[in-house]
Protein backbone atom coordinates (compact mmCIF):
# COMPACT_ATOMS: atom_id res chain seq x y z
CA UNK A 1 0.00 0.00 0.00
CA UNK A 2 1.59 3.24 -0.61
CA UNK A 3 -0.11 6.33 1.34
CA UNK A 4 -1.76 9.28 -0.48
CA UNK A 5 -2.89 12.07 1.57
CA UNK A 6 -6.18 13.91 1.45
CA UNK A 7 -5.59 17.23 2.84
CA UNK A 8 -8.92 19.27 3.80
CA UNK A 9 -8.54 22.91 5.21
CA UNK A 10 -10.49 22.83 8.83
CA UNK A 11 -13.18 23.53 9.34
CA UNK A 12 -14.46 24.11 5.83
CA UNK A 13 -11.92 21.78 3.37
CA UNK A 14 -10.79 18.43 4.07
CA UNK A 15 -7.10 17.92 2.21
CA UNK A 16 -6.50 14.16 1.11
CA UNK A 17 -3.20 12.71 1.61
CA UNK A 18 -4.31 8.94 0.58
CA UNK A 19 -3.66 5.09 0.68
CA UNK A 20 -2.36 3.97 -2.90
CA UNK A 21 -2.92 0.13 -3.49
CA UNK A 22 -0.28 -0.54 -5.93
CA UNK A 23 0.37 -2.57 -8.90
CA UNK A 24 3.57 -3.82 -7.84
CA UNK A 25 2.85 -4.28 -3.79
CA UNK A 26 4.79 -2.61 -1.30
CA UNK A 27 5.41 -2.76 2.03
CA UNK A 28 4.25 -0.25 4.55
CA UNK A 29 6.01 3.04 4.80
CA UNK A 30 7.46 3.72 8.42
CA UNK A 31 5.39 5.48 11.15
CA UNK A 32 7.54 9.00 10.76
CA UNK A 33 6.04 9.12 6.73
CA UNK A 34 2.61 9.06 7.74
CA UNK A 35 0.15 11.39 8.73
CA UNK A 36 -0.96 11.73 12.64
CA UNK A 37 -5.05 10.46 12.80
CA UNK A 38 -7.26 13.09 13.78
CA UNK A 39 -8.28 12.91 17.51
CA UNK A 40 -5.05 11.02 18.24
CA UNK A 41 -3.07 12.00 21.52
CA UNK A 42 0.28 12.68 20.18
CA UNK A 43 1.07 16.10 20.34
CA UNK A 44 3.57 16.93 17.80
CA UNK A 45 6.24 19.51 17.99
CA UNK A 46 5.64 22.94 17.16
CA UNK A 47 8.31 26.26 16.15
CA UNK A 48 8.47 28.70 18.49
CA UNK A 49 7.88 31.82 16.29
CA UNK A 50 6.53 31.33 12.83
CA UNK A 51 6.05 34.50 9.95
CA UNK A 52 3.40 33.69 7.27
CA UNK A 53 3.15 36.42 4.29
CA UNK A 54 1.88 35.92 0.75
CA UNK A 55 4.52 35.75 -1.01
CA UNK A 56 4.85 38.73 -4.34
CA UNK A 57 7.37 36.59 -6.12
CA UNK A 58 5.42 35.91 -9.13
CA UNK A 59 6.12 32.57 -10.69
CA UNK A 60 6.29 29.30 -10.36
CA UNK A 61 10.15 29.35 -8.75
CA UNK A 62 9.92 28.43 -5.02
CA UNK A 63 12.11 26.94 -2.16
CA UNK A 64 11.94 25.11 1.06
CA UNK A 65 14.98 24.94 3.39
CA UNK A 66 15.77 23.85 6.73
CA UNK A 67 18.69 25.97 7.90
CA UNK A 68 20.50 25.15 11.77
CA UNK A 69 16.98 25.66 13.76
CA UNK A 70 14.51 27.28 11.53
CA UNK A 71 12.62 26.55 8.08
CA UNK A 72 12.56 29.37 5.45
CA UNK A 73 9.63 28.91 2.49
CA UNK A 74 10.33 31.09 -0.82
CA UNK A 75 7.22 31.66 -3.27
CA UNK A 76 6.32 28.01 -2.13
CA UNK A 77 2.54 26.54 -2.75
CA UNK A 78 0.57 24.89 0.37
CA UNK A 79 0.82 21.57 -1.34
CA UNK A 80 4.72 21.89 -1.51
CA UNK A 81 4.96 22.07 2.25
CA UNK A 82 2.70 19.12 2.26
CA UNK A 83 5.07 17.53 0.69
CA UNK A 84 7.72 18.49 2.61
CA UNK A 85 5.97 17.94 6.01
CA UNK A 86 4.50 14.53 4.99
CA UNK A 87 7.43 13.04 2.78
CA UNK A 88 5.27 12.10 0.23
CA UNK A 89 5.78 12.96 -3.88
CA UNK A 90 3.24 15.43 -5.54
CA UNK A 91 1.26 12.39 -7.24
CA UNK A 92 -0.19 10.99 -3.77
CA UNK A 93 -1.59 14.32 -2.26
CA UNK A 94 -5.36 15.10 -3.45
CA UNK A 95 -8.10 17.16 -2.87
CA UNK A 96 -8.24 20.40 -0.82
CA UNK A 97 -9.12 23.86 -1.53
CA UNK A 98 -8.21 25.35 -5.08
CA UNK A 99 -5.76 28.09 -3.11
CA UNK A 100 -3.40 24.98 -1.97
CA UNK A 101 -2.29 24.71 -5.03
CA UNK A 102 -2.45 28.59 -6.58
CA UNK A 103 -1.46 30.50 -3.71
CA UNK A 104 2.73 31.44 -2.37
CA UNK A 105 3.91 32.13 0.81
CA UNK A 106 6.77 33.20 2.23
CA UNK A 107 7.80 31.79 5.95
CA UNK A 108 10.50 32.02 8.93
CA UNK A 109 9.65 29.48 11.00
CA UNK A 110 11.98 29.58 14.31
CA UNK A 111 12.84 26.83 17.18
CA UNK A 112 13.24 28.13 20.58
CA UNK A 113 16.98 27.42 21.91
CA UNK A 114 16.27 24.85 24.13
CA UNK A 115 14.20 22.19 21.49
CA UNK A 116 17.22 23.35 19.14
CA UNK A 117 19.93 22.27 21.78
CA UNK A 118 17.45 18.87 21.74
CA UNK A 119 17.62 18.32 18.32
CA UNK A 120 20.98 19.14 17.57
CA UNK A 121 21.94 15.83 19.17
CA UNK A 122 19.88 13.66 16.77
CA UNK A 123 21.62 13.00 13.73
CA UNK A 124 20.82 14.09 10.00
CA UNK A 125 17.65 12.47 9.15
CA UNK A 126 15.99 12.39 12.54
CA UNK A 127 16.75 16.40 12.89
CA UNK A 128 14.55 16.46 9.99
CA UNK A 129 12.33 14.71 10.89
CA UNK A 130 11.36 16.98 13.86
CA UNK A 131 11.49 20.03 11.28
CA UNK A 132 9.23 17.98 9.03
CA UNK A 133 6.81 17.43 12.36
CA UNK A 134 7.10 21.42 13.30
CA UNK A 135 5.84 21.84 9.68
CA UNK A 136 2.66 19.60 10.46
CA UNK A 137 1.77 21.78 13.48
CA UNK A 138 2.03 25.05 11.72
CA UNK A 139 -0.01 23.77 8.68
CA UNK A 140 -2.35 22.42 10.76
CA UNK A 141 -2.67 25.57 13.02
CA UNK A 142 -2.11 28.02 10.30
CA UNK A 143 -3.81 27.17 7.51
CA UNK A 144 -6.15 24.83 9.43
CA UNK A 145 -5.69 21.99 7.09
CA UNK A 146 -6.72 18.29 8.44
CA UNK A 147 -5.20 14.85 6.64
CA UNK A 148 -6.99 11.57 6.12
CA UNK A 149 -5.78 8.16 4.24
CA UNK A 150 -7.74 6.38 1.37
CA UNK A 151 -6.83 3.24 -0.22
CA UNK A 152 -6.76 4.31 -4.66
CA UNK A 153 -5.28 1.78 -7.30
CA UNK A 154 -2.17 2.87 -8.07
CA UNK A 155 0.55 1.73 -10.83
CA UNK A 156 3.74 2.06 -9.90
CA UNK A 157 7.57 1.14 -10.59
CA UNK A 158 10.55 -1.47 -8.51
CA UNK A 159 13.58 -0.41 -7.76
CA UNK A 160 15.54 -4.06 -7.66
CA UNK A 161 19.01 -5.24 -7.92
CA UNK A 162 19.73 -6.19 -11.69
CA UNK A 163 21.71 -9.41 -12.47
CA UNK A 164 25.24 -9.35 -11.73
CA UNK A 165 24.51 -7.35 -7.98
CA UNK A 166 24.79 -3.84 -7.06
CA UNK A 167 27.47 -1.63 -8.40
CA UNK A 168 26.58 1.20 -6.25
CA UNK A 169 28.92 3.37 -4.04
CA UNK A 170 28.72 3.66 -0.82
CA UNK A 171 28.85 6.69 1.00
CA UNK A 172 32.74 7.71 2.84
CA UNK A 173 34.28 4.68 0.61
CA UNK A 174 36.73 5.80 -1.70
CA UNK A 175 34.93 6.09 -5.38
CA UNK A 176 36.98 4.20 -8.07
CA UNK A 177 38.12 6.77 -11.27
CA UNK A 178 35.95 6.89 -13.95
CA UNK A 179 37.29 8.58 -17.24
CA UNK A 180 34.92 10.64 -19.08
CA UNK A 181 32.31 10.54 -16.02
CA UNK A 182 30.54 14.25 -15.88
CA UNK A 183 30.45 16.07 -12.61
CA UNK A 184 27.25 18.06 -13.66
CA UNK A 185 24.26 17.79 -11.80
CA UNK A 186 20.91 19.68 -12.64
CA UNK A 187 19.68 20.00 -16.50
CA UNK A 188 22.08 18.49 -19.27
CA UNK A 189 22.48 18.37 -22.52
CA UNK A 190 20.85 15.04 -22.53
CA UNK A 191 18.38 15.09 -19.63
CA UNK A 192 18.13 15.37 -16.09
CA UNK A 193 20.81 14.10 -13.74
CA UNK A 194 19.87 12.99 -10.24
CA UNK A 195 22.39 13.44 -7.46
CA UNK A 196 21.70 12.10 -4.26
CA UNK A 197 25.16 11.88 -1.22
CA UNK A 198 24.89 10.08 1.46
CA UNK A 199 21.46 8.86 0.91
CA UNK A 200 19.29 5.60 1.21
CA UNK A 201 17.82 4.34 -1.74
CA UNK A 202 14.39 4.25 -0.26
CA UNK A 203 14.92 8.38 -0.70
CA UNK A 204 16.64 8.08 -3.95
CA UNK A 205 13.31 6.27 -4.97
CA UNK A 206 11.29 8.96 -3.56
CA UNK A 207 13.31 11.19 -6.10
CA UNK A 208 12.32 8.79 -8.74
CA UNK A 209 8.98 9.41 -8.09
CA UNK A 210 8.90 12.70 -8.26
CA UNK A 211 10.52 12.60 -11.51
CA UNK A 212 8.05 10.06 -13.16
CA UNK A 213 4.87 11.02 -11.56
CA UNK A 214 4.08 7.88 -9.89
CA UNK A 215 5.82 5.90 -6.92
CA UNK A 216 8.63 4.10 -7.12
CA UNK A 217 9.38 1.41 -4.43
CA UNK A 218 12.66 0.75 -3.33
CA UNK A 219 12.97 -3.21 -3.28
CA UNK A 220 16.74 -3.77 -3.34
CA UNK A 221 17.01 -4.81 0.25
CA UNK A 222 19.86 -2.90 0.18
CA UNK A 223 21.06 -1.09 3.56
CA UNK A 224 23.48 1.43 4.01
CA UNK A 225 23.61 5.14 2.38
CA UNK A 226 24.84 5.97 -1.29
CA UNK A 227 26.19 8.27 -3.48
CA UNK A 228 24.15 7.89 -6.59
CA UNK A 229 24.13 10.19 -9.82
CA UNK A 230 21.45 9.19 -12.26
CA UNK A 231 20.58 10.83 -15.97
CA UNK A 232 17.56 10.57 -17.45
CA UNK A 233 17.22 10.72 -20.92
CA UNK A 234 15.09 13.03 -22.55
Amino acid sequence: MQRIFDVRSLPDFLVCIGSFACAAQSPMPSQANLPVPQGAALELPSFEVAAIKPSRAGGNLESINTPPGRLQAKNASVESLLEQAYNLPQNQISGGPSWLYSDRYDIEAKMSDSQYRQIEKLDKRQQEHQVNLMLQSLLTDRFKLSVTHQPRELKAFALVVAKGGPKLHLSGTPEPAKPGRSKNSGVSFYGIVLQTRDSPLAEFALHLSEQFGRPVIDRTGLKGSYDISFQILS
